[in-house]
């Protein structure tokens, strides 16, 4: 970013920051008296319990009643409270684009933030999106956190702890109906099994027909039913030692990967169910909402998740130990037209399926004395394998088969195309270890210093389908004795002897006449990623405080052969490193709190997904260089009793300084990356008598432009 932006943020910063610091200052002295204080919440982000507002690290966190309040009931309801941070939710229910401080998911990519649900840390990306339910705070922490979490903490922890058992009988149950149908059910129960031994039972269930409707087929688009169940059993033996069980299964069915496209009518195709030209695609754009859904075959997709872990807690005299094992299990699938803006039956299917299961170790050890220096260290290990397919079929009109390991050959009522994107397929096996440490050092009452770091390294072996079109070879090698990749370029020069090279029609003559370009691909990705983290307490009211830390996101495989069919995509894509400075300070008088950070981050490969139209295909890039910088701001204010009112505001300035593949975009605007976020709102709550409260909240959200 030039020096010229970094002032502009930094004046923007200073001014907003004075601005919110003389109002609050101004009502302080004549509120503080008359009203309550705000909740105090205790925060985990730095894996220890620690006031929010004396922790030296940027975090916003929702309380139970705050989730309840809000009324939060899937991922995305709390991701839009948060300044800096959203999330765009599109295909399949695993498809998520969280975007933290200009890092963003990619399709088919590894999240920017770690994400750690009751103390374990999620294995796979398409397991965070789904409800939200019997949970007792949500914490988002931002900035790099590779120190702390590990792999993927890129930019963040996402920290989520449910509601423990109880040996007190306690339960609850909700119902809720809305618009197209929707029905919703959620309730918990908890109770003791024994004197040291507790469980808790919770689900919720959602039930939504289609907002949408396909006119061709007379069905229901984007319908939504997903139901998950956990369960919890926590074992105390004796007053030192802890046994969490964990179990949760959950069960989703809706909408696939149905895209829209009215680009299309840009190439003079003729579409009238759409009823879009050219001159309106070029003239509105991305307005043009409202397209009619005309694709023959439903669109449809599933997602299937079952997870355990069990999390061991010892006290001894001088540290606490803690040991959490995981197993997780996910299948998730997708079939929809190959093209879904036409209802005829020479468009084309396409099927998506992924298949991963993963087991992880975690153990630790944390010193409790009271002493001025506190430390932790530990180790991790992960192992996974996971099955990714990408089909593209021809259309008989007889539905979509799915085809997972082996592709639908000729005679098949919906068989697998043979050109190079057609079938896209390979099973990785993937494991990855880690060492970790921290001290913290309280240098004198108000001023600590805490020194963590962690060294990740991930093992990746790609073992290529036999099947796979993509990266094939001719059998027979041509005059200079190269095996030419299979395709159409190989009869540039004369073609090869004896071959009828070029885009197969059949399976048959594909598989007499190439063979896979390799049987296996293997990368390795490691990384130490220090953290320093200086705070200081200027006053009872005043927390001010700096770090500097650099996080990193394990680089991973295109679909074999992507990068021999591609013009832009490799095999495979780099490790993404962020290296992160940032400021911050949170004042709070009791009714009034007033927060703000800034922050500038260079970011090496930052990761990219484009379609691949000329190949077909989807492809991971990454973005040599980005520099990010800016600043969030958040207000909240107890004006009554009964009245809150809050206030943030977050700016990212996210641009491209090297992009190797792609010149022409250095100095454009990261994608995915809102240049700014605005959230108010206010909640009011009245006793109304005989045990009644009357309550209302409002909540209002606006992001800026986006690429």
């Amino acid at each position: 970013m030039g020096a010229s932006i970094m002032r502009a943020t930094f004046r923007a910063f200073h001014y907003v920051c004075y601005s919110l610091v003389a109002l609050c200052v101004a009502l302080a002295g004549q509120l503080a008296a008359q009203q309550s204080p705000l909740e105090e919440i205790v925060v985990t982000a730095r894996k220890m319990d620690e006031s929010i507002q004396e922790a030296p690290i940027t975090v916003n966190a929702m309380t139970e009643a705050q989730l309840d309040d809000a009324g939060v009931t899937q991922t995305a309801d709390y991701i839009q409270l948060i300044p800096n941070v959203t999330l765009a939710e599109s295909q399949t229910i695993g498809t998520s684009f969280l975007t933290v401080r200009g890092l963003s998911r990619v399709r088919n990519g590894e999240l920017p933030v770690a994400v750690v649900v009751d103390g374990v840390l999620t294995v796979n990306p398409r397991q965070y999106i789904g409800q939200v339910f019997d949970v007792e705070q949500i914490e988002v922490v931002k900035g790099p956190q590779g120190a702390l979490y590990g792999r993927n903490a890129a930019n963040g922890a996402i920290i989520v702890t449910t509601k423990a058992p109880s040996f007190e009988p306690e339960g609850h149950i909700k119902l809720s109906y809305g618009t197209k149908d929707e029905v919703g059910v959620q309730g918990s129960y908890s109770g003791p099994l024994a004197d040291n031994l507790a469980f808790r039972l919770s689900g919720r269930m959602v039930q939504r027909d289609g907002y949408f409707t396909n006119i061709t087929i007379d069905e229901d688009v984007d319908p939504y039913h997903d139901r998950t169940l956990r369960g919890r059993l926590t074992y105390t033996p004796e007053e030192t030692l802890a046994i969490d069980f964990k179990g949760e299964v959950s069960k989703h069915d809706g909408k696939a990967i149905g895209f829209h496209w009215p680009g299309i009518a840009l190439f003079g195709v003729p579409i009238p169910e759409l009823g879009v030209t050219g001159e309106q695609v070029m003239s509105e754009g991305a307005n043009l909402t409202g397209i009619p859904y005309v694709a023959n075959n439903p669109d449809r997709g599933t997602r299937d998740m079952l997870s355990f872990s069990v999390k061991i807690d010892k006290s001894f005299d001088f540290a606490d130990f803690k040991s959490v094992t995981t197993y997780d299990e996910l299948e998730a699938s997708s079939t929809v037209d190959a093209a879904p803006y036409f209802s005829g039956f020479d468009d084309g299917t396409q099927h998506s399926y992924v298949d991963v299961e993963g087991w992880s170790q975690e153990l630790r050890l944390t010193s409790n004395s009271d002493s001025r220096i506190g430390w932790q260290v530990g180790a991790y290990y992960l192992s996974w394998e996971r099955q990714r397919t990408t089909v593209t079929g021809i259309d008989k009109g007889q539905g979509i088969k799915r085809s997972v390991t082996v592709p639908e050959f000729d005679d098949s009522t919906n068989p697998t195309g043979v050109a190079p994107g057609n079938f896209l397929a390979f099973l990785e096996d993937s494991y990855a270890w880690a060492v970790f440490g921290s001290i913290d050092w309280q240098i004198t009452d108000p001023l600590t210093l805490t020194l963590a770091g962690r060294y990740d390294k991930e093992t990746r072996e790609q073992n290529v389908n036999p099947y796979n079109t993509a990266g094939r070879v001719y059998t027979t090698a041509d005059a200079s004795g190269v095996n030419q990749p299979y395709g159409a370029a190989a009869c540039e020069d004369g073609g090869i002897a004896n071959v009828n090279c070029g885009a197969y029609d059949t399976w048959t003559e594909l598989l007499a006449n190439t063979r896979p370009g390799s049987d296996a691909n293997k990368k390795e990705f490691s990384k130490f990623q220090p953290k320093v983290t200086l705070g200081y307490l200027v006053t009872d009211e005043l927390n001010v405080y700096a770090s500097w830390g650099i996080g990193y996101r394990a680089g991973q495989f295109n679909y074999p052969g992507v990068g021999i069919i591609s013009t832009t995509a490799n095999e495979a894509i780099e490790q993404e490193e962020n290296n992160t400075f940032e400021v911050g300070a949170k004042w709070d008088n009791g009714s009034i709190r007033l927060n703000a950070a800034l922050f500038t981050s260079k970011v090496d490969n930052t990761q990219y997904f484009p379609f691949d139209g000329l190949a077909f295909v989807q492809v991971f890039e990454d973005v040599d260089e980005a520099e990010l910088d800016g600043f969030e701001v958040e207000a909240a204010w107890r004006a009554t009793d009964n009245l809150d009112i809050y206030a943030a505001y977050g700016l990212t300035n996210a641009e491209i300084t090297a992009y190797q593949e792609r010149p022409a975009t250095v100095g454009n605007d990261l994608p995915y990356v809102p240049d700014s976020t605005f959230n108010a709102g206010a909640r009011i709550e009245y006793p109304v008598g005989n045990g009644l409260t009357w309550f209302a909240r409002v909540d209002y959200e606006r992001r800026g432009k986006q690429y």
